[in-house]
């Protein structure tokens, strides 16, 4: 494949409290991009020329747990960067605002080719006015805040990561990974990403549609084997009638008693648990199966592909046949 002439010229920038994987995550797939590449190109050039800075004049970034990074000051950078990653920390939203590093964002965005927030990062790109208008994701913790601060974003809590043309925002911390083998992918190709992947040990990427919150994660948090149990059988059963008052008989309790139970154990109502383990399983079945998407959705337990659709496009701003067209290209790139 025909590589690019130039370096991309890479800057990750950190508030003084940063989240590390916001930081690391982006920074060692990166390198591992220049490492790849350094053994079908010449040393002295390196697919990406990374910088690593912090958005005051500290000339270091804390993380949490105690590490110190070294970074340069953002003003020493050159404004001319190809790809800029934001990462998050801890409560942004209460430093001081930095209008001078408000300003270098907006100047830096206007040449940048692509904009990135990390988790929480997407908070500075909103106070620089560099959202408005656009859907973007951040971690589902921060979703709420980033909405009602600045209600002029579209803000979807769903997706692992979301593009809205060169502007990038994703859920942080392990995402960070997944976003950035995802540009990764789109300047060097699928082979060099999967070359990648596979020295760090990991998937090649998760789609930006999947789930932030999905059924697995949910289980995990809930704080009685009962609530367990039953998630699991809910998950065997998705055909079935699944409502609110028939799950409360099924656990012996009033409608009113198991709503609120339930809320409590898993973070998230019946109904709300309900659909998205029809939504995980229709999509994946989607990725996996010959079968048609109405099939599907009955098998689901949606009463029509139509349902199937509203579903899909509600929680993670796709249609379902995204997810066909994404394995049949799989599978022809395979062939």
């Amino acid at each position: 494949m025909a590589f690019l002439r130039r370096p991309i010229k890479i800057a990750l920038l950190g508030p003084v409290r940063a989240r590390l994987l916001d930081l690391a995550g982006p920074w060692e797939v990166l390198s591992r991009v220049n490492e790849v590449l350094s053994e079908s190109r010449p040393a002295d050039e390196p697919g990406y020329q990374l910088e690593l800075a912090c958005r005051d004049n500290s000339r270091s970034i804390n993380c949490f747990g105690g590490l110190e990074i070294k970074a340069k000051d953002f003003r020493s950078l050159d404004s001319r960067i190809g790809t800029l990653l934001v990462g998050g920390g801890e409560a942004v939203w209460e430093l001081p605002r930095n209008d001078e590093f408000l300003d270098w964002l907006r100047l830096v965005s206007r040449k940048a080719r692509r904009v990135a927030a990390i988790g929480s990062g997407a908070f500075f790109l909103a106070e620089a006015g560099l959202l408005q208008g656009k859907r973007v994701t951040t971690h589902w913790r921060w979703a709420e805040r980033l909405q009602s601060k600045y209600p002029s974003i579209l803000v979807d809590p769903a997706p692992v990561f979301v593009r809205d043309g060169k502007f990038f925002t994703s859920a942080g911390v392990s995402v960070s990974i997944d976003l950035t083998l995802a540009m990764v992918e789109e300047d060097f190709g699928h082979e060099v990403t999967a070359e990648v992947a596979k020295r760090l040990v990991i998937f090649v990427h998760r789609p930006g549609g999947q789930a932030q919150v999905s059924r697995a994660l949910i289980l995990q948090g809930a704080e009685h084997d009962r609530f367990r149990d039953l998630g699991i059988w809910i998950s065997n059963h998705l055909a079935d009638d699944l409502s609110i008052e028939s799950l409360a008989r099924r656990s012996s309790m009033s409608v009113r008693n198991f709503g609120r139970r339930f809320r409590k154990s898993f973070g998230i109502t019946p109904a709300e648990f309900v659909n998205r383990c029809r939504l995980e399983t229709a999509i994946d079945r989607l990725k996996q199966s010959s079968l048609t998407m109405e099939q599907i959705a009955v098998e689901c337990g949606f009463s029509s592909a139509e349902l199937l659709r509203r579903a899909c496009h509600r929680l993670l701003g796709h249609s379902p046949s995204h997810y066909q067209e994404h394995m049949w290209r799989g599978i022809s790139a395979k062939s």
